[in-house]
């Protein structure tokens, strides 16, 4: 019987504390605000590919977003400017700066095998608009798939630069 229980504690031992190839890892969980630095492009990992929307991740704090998205060539905000910082799994933003076209006409897209959409709006002017009294807006979920794959939200985006 003694043999029994040194067995079943021995047994009992090898199933908390796991030991060599089978020893459990740590799964990284989280994007660290270092890690984040640089150029991330929404849909793709190809740089370049079509005009896809993107977010560039300053050290210093700052972001820049362009809202590029080629299927939606109608929209008067152009580009995002502002403020971010990252806790684990939350990306918050403070939206100081935004880039709108202001005026123009809506046309049709001349088809040149680049543009998806069937609408653009030609002969506007970019306006910078100051935000006064930013707020930092809700967190964006921010789901780790690799160090250079990343869903916020339900949008998914790939690192294409470095800042070192």
């Amino acid at each position: 019987m003694t043999s029994m229980k040194v067995i079943g504690k021995i047994a009992l031992l090898i199933c908390f504390f796991p030991f060599g190839s089978n020893a459990q890892k740590s799964v990284k969980k989280y994007l660290t605000s270092k890690e984040i630095i640089g150029k991330w492009q929404r849909d793709s990992k190809i740089v370049g590919s079509g005009m896809n929307q993107y977010i560039h991740f300053f050290p210093n704090g700052d972001f820049h977003m362009d809202l590029g998205n080629d299927g939606d060539d109608l929209r008067t905000v152009i580009e995002l400017d502002g403020k971010y910082r990252i806790v684990q799994d939350s990306l918050f933003f403070t939206i100081t700066q935004k880039t709108i076209i202001l005026g123009g006409e809506i046309a049709t897209n001349d088809w040149d095998g680049l543009q998806l959409s069937l609408f653009t709006i030609k002969n506007g002017k970019m306006k910078y608009i100051l935000i006064s009294n930013p707020k930092e807006l809700e967190p964006c979920f921010i789901s780790l798939i690799t160090n250079e794959h990343i869903k916020i939200n339900n949008e998914e985006y790939f690192k294409i630069s470095f800042i070192k």
